[in-house]
């Protein structure tokens, strides 16, 4: 497999780029995608025929960094994550991968790249990794409260050493 590409989606995404596609545990023909830059191609978008059309499910003007979906235990929570050095990072999550709303975020530094990460056996438990922030951050009540988790993060910020925020922008 591998050796003949069909390209889907280039009349909708523009010049926007693709930071991540994650496909519904469900339903293989259900992709969900993160779009940054490309203008009015920034977003979350959605397919339901395996990737041959896409529609935009949430838009925004923030580059949308990470996507990924939660546990199915009682349910199943879609999150998302953006940031802009002018207008800080953002969290959105969806309950049917359709319909987002904003939570708040516990980051209020200007965030210019946040990543996300679910846990497999509890919804409610999400992780963001806030690089402007030089934050972990951790939920166990679907992104109602935060808290920080960086404390035990090898290599943290003391003194001089701070190797791994030094490659923030790019090693992730």
């Amino acid at each position: 497999g591998g050796n003949t590409w069909t390209n889907y989606g280039a009349a909708q995404f523009g010049t926007g780029v693709i930071q991540k596609i994650v496909i519904d545990p469900s339903d293989r023909n259900t992709l969900v995608a993160c779009v940054a830059n490309g203008g009015a191609a920034r977003g979350i978008w959605r397919s339901t025929d395996a990737g041959i059309s896409w529609t935009q499910v949430q838009v925004t003007n923030l580059s949308m960094h990470d996507l990924e979906v939660s546990a199915e235990n009682g349910g199943r929570t879609w999150w998302c994550v953006a940031g802009s050095s002018l207008t800080g990072g953002r969290i959105y999550k969806s309950e049917d991968g359709i319909i987002w709303a904003e939570v708040t975020s516990p980051s209020t530094v200007l965030e210019g790249r946040m990543d996300v990460a679910c846990s497999k056996v509890d919804r409610n438990t999400v992780y963001i990794l806030a690089t402007g922030a030089e934050q972990i951050y951790k939920t166990t009540n679907a992104g109602a409260s935060w808290i920080s988790v960086k404390n035990n993060f090898p290599n943290h910020r003391t003194g001089s050493d701070n190797y791994n925020w030094s490659q923030k922008t790019y090693d992730y």
